[in-house]
This record gives structure tokens, sequence and C-alpha cells, in this order.
């Protein structure tokens, strides 16, 4: 049962919003996207000028400025859509990695990346696992080493959400020899670096999502890049992470829902 804050008159109308953009440009396109294996690029866009990116952030730095239960709204009609790996792609973009430039972005970095972001210019990715360590992200051998005014970044992440189509990625990587969380950066990474490439995989489902491995190659990264603190990465994603989790917790649970009324109506037909 939805809370009482989800039935007033704004949510509501939000989420009519959201569910007629869905009914007409996702659902009907969904099944076809999921047997061809199709990522809709140009739809972020289209979602965007409904103003559906970054609705909880700052207006300041192109958000809606509306409370977080739109978010709430937005990933419960998203995950109705049919094309979920196209949903949760939108849902990192608006709900882990805008968030996290919001909060540790410099103005200029904001005005680079956040907004043309949150406009729909491209998409973004978070670039953290590497194929060695998996979900232990302390244990990454990605480095990012400080020469002069740039980084020398190396290494492969894998299993990236948006990783092939992405404009930018923000990517963590080691910045000290020291072995431990306090060694890690996050990094701002154009994907027209000289050195940087990304191929989609063939994963099992989410066949409208795009997941790839991403190669970085001796990449120059400007010191300018870096989100926050060098060697507080890890940190900002703990913090970032529980965003994420959430959201995902939202959309599942209201997929689970979905499935239950499909089933009801299909027994009674």
């Amino acid at each position: 049962m939805e809370p009482a804050i989800l039935k007033d008159k704004e949510h509501s109308t939000f989420r009519l919003a959201v569910r007629k953009f869905v009914e007409e440009e996702v659902k009907p396109n969904a099944k076809n996207w999921e047997q061809e294996k199709h990522f809709s690029v140009d739809l972020l866009s289209k979602f965007a000028s409904q103003g559906f990116l970054g609705i909880s952030l700052p207006t300041s730095v192109g958000g809606g400025g509306k409370d977080f239960w739109y978010e709430v709204v937005l990933a419960e009609e998203l995950a109705r859509s049919r094309a979920l790996g196209w949903a949760l792609s939108i849902l990192v973009q608006g709900n882990m990695l805008a968030p996290l430039i919001s909060q540790l972005g410099t103005e200029e970095q904001k005005e680079k990346v956040l907004k043309p972001a949150l406009l729909g210019d491209f998409y973004l990715a978070l670039a953290v696992t590497d194929p060695s360590s998996g979900s232990d992200l302390a244990s990454i051998s990605t480095t990012a080493i400080l020469n002069g005014q740039s980084y020398v970044l190396n290494g492969e992440k894998r299993y990236i959400t948006n990783g092939s189509v992405a404009g930018y990625y923000v990517v963590l990587a080691r910045t000290e020899t020291k072995k431990n969380i306090w060694s890690l950066g996050l990094f701002l990474v154009s994907a027209e670096t000289k050195g940087l490439r990304s191929k989609r995989l063939d994963t099992v489902g989410l066949k409208t999502g795009d997941t790839a491995s991403v190669v970085f190659t001796n990449c120059e990264i400007p010191k300018d890049n870096v989100l926050g603190d060098s060697t507080k990465g890890f940190l900002y994603l703990l913090r970032g992470l529980h965003r994420e989790r959430l959201i995902g917790a939202v959309a599942l649970n209201s997929l689970a829902y979905y499935v239950w009324e499909e089933t009801l109506e299909f027994l009674k037909n």
C-alpha cells in the first residue's frame, strides 16, 4: 500500500505524467528491444525533456528541486515499463551518479558534466568494479598515478551499467601505493579520452540495458577532474550506494507487484 504522501495531488499528477511517458514511449517497444538486445540511446533526451532526471536535486545544478518521494514514484513507474534494463540505467543516472557529482563536484564540473547529463545530452556510468576483485572495492587494481598536472589511469572495469554508451564515467582508482580504503579516488573521465575502450557485454537478462567492460590504457586525466578528495573515493561511494540500493529496492518491489497484477489478470481470463 502506498504511503499517504504519495497520494497527494502533486505526487499523483507526477505519477500520471511518468506513466503516460512509459505507456507511450517505452512499453510498446519493450518486447522487441528485449528480443533484439536493443538499448535505446535516443530515449534519454526525450525522458529528460519531461523533467524526469534529477528531480530531487537542487535547481542550481539543473535539478527539479523536489522532495525524494518524487524519485520513489519515478522508480515505481519505470519498473512497470517492461524494459527493466533501460529503467535501471535511468535510475543509475539520476539516483547514483547525478547526486554524487552534485555533492562532490566543483562548479566547473557541474557545468561541464552534470547539467548536460540532466538535460539528457549523454549517459553517465559508474566504473567501479574490477574483474579481479568484484564487489571488494578496497582491493581494486585500477590505478591513477599523478604525473605533473594529470593522472595516468590504467586498469579495467567490468559489468558497468551504461558502460558502452556513456559520455562520461565516474571511475574509482587507486591513487596511492598503500592498499587500503584511504588510497582510492573518484575521477570524471570523458568517453573521448585517448586510451579508453569499451565493449558491451552479452548478459543473461536485462537485455534492454547496457552493461559493458571498460579498459583504460595510459589515459591522461586532468587534475581538475578529481571528484572531491583524491583519497576518499571509497567513503564517497559508501554514502552514494545507500541511495542506489534504496531506489533499486523500490523499483524491484514495484516490479514484483506488477508481476502479481499481470498474473492475476492472466488467470482471470
